[in-house]
């Protein structure tokens, strides 16, 4: 019979895995199970550091971060691995907002001298919102690339239900 293996809830901040050892063979526990399917089967990545060590997730459900380390270095292959929820940045003003967009129309103001952005479809405070996504600047605006899934993070303005949302001064953060 095989394991329920479940997404990520609001309430997961840490799992931890654990190798067993029944006297004969080591095997993964439930936790590690777990980890392997959330990072093959739902979580993208965003980058890695360390020589791959240490590796950076987002959760395409709620945007959160995630950061899958093996710690236990004397261990073959860095021992169990940790999945550990690492928010967002601490400094950003109140307002700062991040989406993961994978189906947006790329639009722009002109000709050659003119500005890209993006128009979406998003969840915001439960609610489905038109989102129009202005870039900080002009390279980020050039990374954009039809049916290429990335990360927008800037400044929301919501000036009512009734009228779309804006994200301004965007960055664009890659999936790759």
């Amino acid at each position: 019979m095989s394991e329920q293996l479940t997404d990520l809830t609001p309430e997961d901040k840490l799992i931890k895995g654990n190798w067993l050892f029944d006297g004969k063979e080591m095997s993964s526990d439930h936790n590690c199970k777990r980890i392997d399917w959330l990072i093959n089967n739902r979580l993208i990545k965003v980058n890695s550091k360390d020589n791959g060590w240490t590796t950076v997730y987002i959760d395409p459900n709620d945007s959160r971060y995630w950061e899958l380390t093996y710690p236990q270095g004397e261990f073959q292959g860095g021992g169990p691995p940790i999945l550990q929820n690492i928010g967002v940045v601490e400094s950003a003003p109140p307002n700062f907002t991040q989406f993961l967009l994978r189906d947006f129309k790329i639009l722009s103001t002109g000709n050659d001298g003119g500005h890209r952005y993006v128009e979406t479809l998003v969840t915001y405070n439960g609610n489905p919102r038109r989102l129009t996504v202005f870039f900080e600047n002009k390279s980020n605006e050039n990374l954009l690339s039809v049916n290429k899934p990335f990360i927008a993070q800037g400044i929301i303005q919501d000036d009512g239900e009734q009228y779309g949302l804006l994200l301004r001064e965007s960055l664009f953060i890659n999936l790759s």
